[in-house]
């Protein structure tokens, strides 16, 4: 969440950085262009292990480095009265600690019973806190923020936190803008970028990712190290009208990073399980989709080993199907002439690339050929299998592969 405490005339292009620290710590760099008349607090709730104190969260100055996320974008190129919320007597508690972060200063909350240690007019209004039940044991880390004229860029506000759930990444994006109220939809204009080494984690997370480490477009060491130099850095957009919630990410639960590939005599795979990631699916498939991705890649990955060793045994001869290979790219394997040419499906065809552009492969060319097909079922994402074929195939037979294919998607988890 992220909540000023008076309303702010706009807020647009928020950019949210987050990362595994070490141990159970997150690391957040938040940064926004925003329109402040007045001076205001910007509040950002986080899931911290409960009973911290006070000092559990450490704030970062990167006034020095208020391009921090454009290096970054370069990676790319290419409360209730009674129960918890009432609050203790102040005459018995000391003031919280001011943080100098560069252009504000900035305090931590360590929970909503301790917002009257702030300077009144940094407070939260209670009905914000009132509708936040689930926020009765977070702390909170509060901006300072002071007006300008026009709208302003605040360079990125960063800090470390000990995370409640240490395997997962945590992104404040339910906002109040008002001062108040909590719409149950709200404009988003958000740029979530992340760091992560976790292996399933990094191989189902379909964000966009840099081709080299970050350490290439990023100063580590004006950055203080909030990023990781050695990494590479995944981004993903989320524009438009959402549901107005907090964003958690979590590596989708299996046995492990094995189990995301599959290879057989005449098929490979790599399982794709984004879905499991979507915040807010958009019909009753996409929901079904993301339970899959969810709750069983381990009964996926099996039921599809089992399903295709099974299909491509039975239409070997049919599809005209070989062994699979690693395609064998470089000057010696064309000339050795055991170079496996790799096709994609384009308008239902197989195309490659040639001299001449992207070019179609005519039906019955002689391969071999290793050509991804892809399919969606009713409740698996679309998944691409890696067929070889001693010949190109047709349009029709692709469709029928295709057919094949989501059936056996579904049997997989039936």
């Amino acid at each position: 969440m992220c909540i000023f405490s008076r309303g702010v005339s706009r807020v647009s292009a928020t950019r949210i950085f987050a990362r595994p620290q070490g141990g159970d710590r997150q690391v957040l760099a938040y940064a926004m262009n925003a329109g402040i008349e007045e001076e205001l607090a910007m509040v950002l709730p986080i899931p911290v292990v409960p009973g911290g104190g006070d000092d559990a969260v450490a704030f970062i100055n990167l006034e020095s480095y208020p391009d921090l996320f454009e290096d970054l974008e370069r990676a790319f190129v290419r409360p209730r009265q009674s129960g918890p919320f009432a609050p203790l007597s102040a005459s018995m508690r000391e003031d919280l600690a001011v943080h100098d972060v560069g252009a504000f200063v900035a305090s931590y909350v360590p929970s909503p019973r301790d917002f009257d240690r702030l300077d009144p007019q940094f407070r939260l209004p209670a009905p914000v806190l009132t509708s936040h039940a689930d926020y009765a044991d977070w702390g909170f880390a509060v901006f300072q923020l002071r007006p300008r004229s026009g709208i302003q860029s605040v360079h990125p506000m960063a800090f470390s936190f000990p995370s409640r759930r240490p395997g997962a990444l945590f992104f404040p994006t339910l906002h109040v803008h008002d001062g108040a109220t909590v719409p149950a939809e709200a404009s988003f204009d958000h740029t979530f970028v992340c760091q992560t080494s976790e292996p399933v984690f990094a191989t189902t997370l379909a964000w966009e990712t840099s081709d080299k480490p970050v350490g290439k477009f990023v100063n580590a060491r004006r950055a203080k190290h909030v990023v990781d130099p050695d990494a590479v850095v995944r981004r993903s957009k989320l524009v438009g009208k959402h549901p107005n919630v907090d964003t958690w990410l979590d590596p989708p639960p299996c046995a492990g990073p094995h189990v995301l590939h599959g290879r057989g005599d005449r098929f490979t795979f790599d399982l794709r399980v984004g879905a499991a990631y979507d915040p807010s699916p958009g019909d009753a498939r996409a929901s079904r989709w993301r339970d899959t991705s969810r709750t069983r890649i381990d009964e996926l990955h099996a039921g599809m080993m089992q399903g295709l060793a099974k299909l491509t045994a039975d239409q070997a001869d049919a599809w005209q199907l070989v062994s699979v290979d690693e395609p064998k790219l470089g000057l010696w394997a064309r000339i050795r002439g055991d170079e496996i040419a790799k096709l994609f499906i384009s308008s239902g065809l197989p195309t490659m690339f040639g001299i001449r552009g992207f070019e179609v492969v005519k039906a019955g060319t002689p391969g071999p050929f290793a050509i991804e097909i892809g399919a969606a079922g009713e409740h698996v994402e679309r998944q691409y299998v890696s067929f070889g074929f001693r010949v190109a195939p047709g349009a029709e037979r692709i469709a029928e592969i295709e057919r094949a294919l989501a059936e056996l998607l579904d049997r997989a988890v039936s």
